[in-house]
C-alpha cells in the first residue's frame, strides 16, 4: 500500500511530521508519492532539517521575507513539482540545517492555488527512536489537517535509555518508567496517546495517525499489530499505519473498530 493510502491524505491538507524515528524519511516519502501522482508539493519545517538530496526534493529554496518565498513559490511550481522552503541555514555540529518558517506562514502557503499539499517536520528528535515533547514542543503549524507522530518499532524491548529515548525525563515522565526499565509495547503505545506525548498540540479537528516506522520483518510486524491495537483501544486514532519508511517492506494499516 502506499503511505499516501495508508495516511488517506486529502488534496489541500497541510501534514505535520512529529516524533522520532525517522519522521523525515517518512515525510519526504510522502512528498515523493505525491509528486508521482501529479501533486505540486511543499515540504517545510517548523524547528530545523538537513538540507534535502536531490532525491527528496526538486529543488530548495531559501527566502527570508514572507512575501518573498510567496512569490518564489509560485515561479517555482511552474517549473518544479516539488519545493523545500526555509528562510536560510543555521549551523549545526559538522553539517548545516535549515532555519524553520513561522508556523503562521504555513497556511498562506497551503492557500497558494499551485500547491497541492504542504508537508512540514514540526519536532526534532536528533536522530533517536522516540520521544516525548518538552515544554515548547512540537510547533505544529494550526492549519495542519493531519499530524503524524512517528515512533521506531526498534525501540520496543530496548532499556530506556538517553540513547534510545530523545527527552528521556519527559518519556519517564510519559510511561512512567525509570531509566534503564525495558520499554514494552504497552508503554509505547501509551507514549503515542498520551496529551503530553504524541497528542500533544494537535491542532483542533485535526486527525492524528500515529505511524510505527522501520517495520520490516514478521517479528516487528507481530510488535507494531500489538501496539496498533492499544493506541485504537483509545478511541484517539481511527488507523496506526506501520511499515518502512525507506521501502524495505511494504506499508500496512490498523483501522479501529470503534469508528
Amino acid at each position: 500500500m502506499s503511505l499516501v493510502s495508508a495516511l488517506n491524505v486529502s488534496d489541500g491538507e497541510v501534514i505535520s511530521f512529529t516524533g522520532a524515528g525517522g519522521k523525515t524519511t517518512v515525510m519526504f516519502r510522502l512528498a515523493r508519492e505525491l509528486v508521482e501522482q501529479g501533486k505540486r508539493v511543499i515540504t517545510t519545517t517548523t524547528t530545523a532539517i538537513y538540507e534535502p538530496t536531490l532525491e527528496e526534493s526538486d529543488y530548495l529554496l531559501l527566502a527570508e521575507r514572507p512575501e518573498e518565498m510567496l512569490r518564489l513559490i509560485r515561479e517555482g511550481l511552474r517549473r518544479y513539482h516539488s519545493l523545500t522552503v526555509a528562510t536560510g541555514y543555521r549551523s549545526e555540529g559538522q553539517r548545516r540545517k535549515l532555519q524553520s518558517l513561522d508556523p503562521s506562514l504555513i497556511a498562506e502557503i497551503a492557500a497558494l492555488p499551485e500547491v497541492s499539499n504542504v508537508l512540514v517536520e514540526a519536532d526534532g528528535a536528533a536522530g533517536h527512536l522516540i520521544k516525548a515533547p518538552a515544554a515548547y514542543e512540537p510547533v505544529i503549524p494550526p492549519c495542519s489537517g493531519l499530524v503524524v507522530f512517528v515512533v521506531a518499532v526498534g525501540a520496543i524491548g530496548k532499556p530506556l535509555t538517553p540513547q534510545v529515548a530523545h527527552r528521556l525525563e519527559q518519556v519517564m515522565a510519559v510511561t512512567g518508567l525509570s531509566s534503564g526499565c525495558i520499554l514494552s509495547a504497552e508503554a509505547v503505545a501509551k507514549l503515542i496517546i498520551h496529551m503530553e506525548g504524541g497528542a500533544k498540540g494537535l491542532p483542533p479537528g485535526s486527525r492524528y495517525v500515529p505511524f510505527i516506522n522501520m517495520v520490516e520483518d514478521e517479528g516487528s510486524c507481530t510488535i507494531a499489530r500489538q501496539v496498533a491495537a492499544l493506541v485504537l483501544e483509545s478511541g484517539l486514532a481511527e488507523r496506526v499505519v506501520f511499515g518502512s519508511a525507506r521501502g524495505l517492506a511494504p506499508i500496512e494499516v490498523v483501522l479501529s473498530s470503534y469508528k
